[in-house]
């Protein structure tokens, strides 16, 4: 069920019979929406919030939820901040007033504020440190160019991560974490009725009105012009690849679930047809491909491998190769049908992969209730796949980005 309650908070639920409840705020705001110039600032007020409110110290924070078994966290994407905790149906109480003091009444102290920035860029350093994070960084950086860089990684760096003021983290907070720029969600055994009821008497003397102007606007065109392949070198054991190319098709979640089904045909289970670099030639130890979209309506097709340097050339031909010629048959068909269709089914078992899938399809304008997303997924045909794909991606250009281990 959905309310939007007077002062613009949107708020869902999601009723199910576990012994569980996810609480979700989800704040629509992400690093595409920085100043390049302060590039990671989202993820670092993520970080921040936790380390102090009115109300608790930061050990209280989290002992508050712990301590009655639950979990409390948040993550940083490029289009969204999400804070949540999932913990024993009984203790709602206690996960809502936790998680609603962090994103309400944040207080950001002073003496946490150089520690912490520390800790974040550290934590940028471990992930470019795995060069499959590093790689998949110089695709997006090389696809979106100079014209769009706030696309280019989610966390910043640390050049720009070390100039955050604390009056700059305050000031980002205080714009967009707003009612008309959040919403709500609760899955579990709670009544929609009693979680209204809560949320108004926590925010009925709060004032975060305020709509938050974005340009997430993006030229396909100018991604299309920046596909050239990247290279770079560093020390490594192996020898990364990342590959894909933007989909210029209608960003409708039939489409979204089309890809879908391809990106199993190319790489799921042992089935898959770009399997056989593994199984036929011994390239590489496995390859993944994703299907992922974005609110502004830029859809993305891509993949990732790590190989010896000296089967870089002979990857990147057999992916273009099999990519360059998809030929759907009715067995690659149901077995991708089938998949998408039994990942739906398990995803509405647990409450936070629930809150999650909600969350997504909000955000993205896509529906998420159980029986409509079955029948849109039962009525594609195979023929509907086929020419989806022939038309969107058998035989486009692709971009590579490589590191290759020196």
């Amino acid at each position: 069920m959905e309310t939007v309650l007077g002062n613009g908070l949107k708020v869902i639920t999601y009723k199910t019979d576990s012994d569980f409840v996810t609480i979700n705020y989800t704040i629509d705001i992400g690093s595409v929406d920085e100043d390049p110039v302060k590039a990671g600032i989202a993820h670092l007020c993520e970080h921040l919030v936790f380390k102090g409110t009115a109300n608790r110290t930061k050990e209280e924070i989290n002992l508050s939820v712990e301590q009655c078994g639950g979990m409390i966290n948040a993550c940083t994407s490029r289009e969204y901040t999400s804070f949540f905790v999932e913990m024993l149906k009984e203790h709602f109480d206690v996960g809502f007033d936790t998680l609603s003091d962090i994103v309400f009444n944040a207080t950001i102290p002073e003496e946490e504020f150089d520690c912490e920035k520390a800790v974040v860029i550290n934590e940028l350093n471990m992930y470019k440190d795995g060069g499959e994070n590093e790689v998949e960084d110089n695709f997006y950086r090389q696809l979106f160019g100079e014209e769009y860089p706030s696309w280019w990684n989610i966390g910043g760096t640390e050049e720009t991560v070390s100039s955050i003021t604390r009056d700059d983290v305050i000031a980002f907070i205080e714009k967009n974490y707003t009612f008309d720029n959040m919403f709500l969600t609760v899955v579990g055994n709670v009544e929609h009725e009693d979680v209204i009821k809560a949320v108004e008497q926590y925010t009925e003397n709060f004032d975060y009105s305020g709509k938050v102007k974005k340009n997430r606007e993006v030229d396909v065109s100018v991604l299309k012009n920046n596909m050239e392949t990247v290279t770079t070198e560093r020390e490594n054991f192996l020898s990364h690849i990342y590959f894909g190319l933007p989909v210029e098709a209608e960003c409708s979640y039939k489409n979204m679930v089309m890809l879908k089904m391809l990106s199993y045909i190319m790489s799921g289970g042992l089935s898959g047809k770009l399997i056989e670099l593994r199984e036929k030639y011994g390239l590489c130890y496995a390859i993944d491909t994703y299907a992922n979209n974005y609110v502004n309506g830029v859809i993305m097709f891509t993949g990732y491998t790590g190989v010896d340097k000296s089967n870089i050339d002979k990857t990147i031909e057999n992916i273009e190769r099999i990519l360059g010629n998809i030929k759907i048959t009715e067995k690659d068909f149901e077995r991708a049908k089938n998949n998408i269709s039994v990942a739906m089914k398990h995803k509405y078992t647990d409450t936070s992969d629930i809150a999650m899938f909600i969350i997504s399809q909000t955000l993205n304008s896509f529906p998420y209730n159980k029986e409509k997303v079955e029948d849109i997924i039962e009525d594609i045909t195979v023929d509907e796949l086929r020419g989806f794909v022939d038309e969107y991606v058998s035989g486009k250009k692709l971009m590579f980005s490589v590191i290759q281990q020196a």
